[in-house]
């Protein structure tokens, strides 16, 4: 490769003598213009284009290409085929997955219109809160625990609440009423009873006394003293 020209000719490389000056003169017009003129940056492209095939043959041969093979073939899960279904119908409002897509366990795959179900859903909400309250109400008319009603119940079920609670009271106060009741009755069976054992305790005293006028009056009666009559009045008392 020439590289450059000196005062006797023009060199290569290596700085060894390549064509001699009077060489030229015996070459044709394009050769010669060709050895006179050429750059040194044809010789940096010449390495840079060797260096550049170097570099692609080292990365072909070490570098692993992925190979693509087509053929026909059968998928066979290995567990049995799940039916994808809902438990209750509806109308579908929206579909969030298509045909062949790969889906993960739990996730949604359908938007089912819930305005059948929520107005379900809210009824049984206000069921159970009132359930709930009545449980509660009737806990404290027990005696069991005192009527606290939870924020949550008062906020979500204010009417249900304000029902249950004057139903509280009311039985409260009826059921104070029919302890009033049964105190008076209960302090008038005390009076009657402590009357009824004076009244014992007379007849016990009266008994006595006639059992020892009996007893006075039979000498009498059997000495004739005292008339029949008034013996068996006597023992009729």
């Amino acid at each position: 490769m020439i590289n450059g020209k000196n005062s006797s000719g023009y060199k290569n490389g290596n700085g060894k003598k390549y064509v001699q000056e009077s060489d030229i003169e015996f070459m044709n017009s394009l050769n010669a213009a060709v050895l006179q003129k050429s750059p040194v940056k044809m010789s940096l492209i010449l390495y840079v284009i060797t260096a550049l095939i170097i570099v692609l043959f080292t990365w072909a041969y070490f570098t692993e290409l992925d190979e693509l093979t087509r053929g026909i073939g059968k998928v066979i899960p290995s567990r049995q085929v799940q039916v994808v279904q809902n438990l209750e119908g509806g109308i579908v409002k929206e579909l969030l997955v298509k045909e062949g897509q790969f889906v993960k366990s739990g996730q949604v795959l359908v938007i089912i219109d819930d305005t059948g179900a929520g107005s379900s859903y809210q009824e049984g909400r206000a069921k159970l809160g009132e359930l709930k309250a009545r449980a509660v109400r009737l806990r404290a008319e027990a005696g069991i625990a005192p009527f606290i009603i939870d924020d949550d119940a008062k906020n979500n079920y204010p009417m249900l609440i304000m029902e249950e609670q004057r139903l509280y009271e009311t039985n409260a106060a009826r059921r104070n009423n029919e302890k009033e009741v049964f105190v008076q009755r209960f302090k008038q069976r005390q009076v009657e009873l402590a009357n009824a054992r004076l009244r014992l305790k007379n007849l016990h005293t009266s008994r006595g006394m006639i059992h020892r006028e009996i007893e006075l009056m039979e000498p009498l009666y059997k000495k004739g003293l005292v008339s029949e009559l008034e013996f068996i009045q006597l023992k009729q008392k």
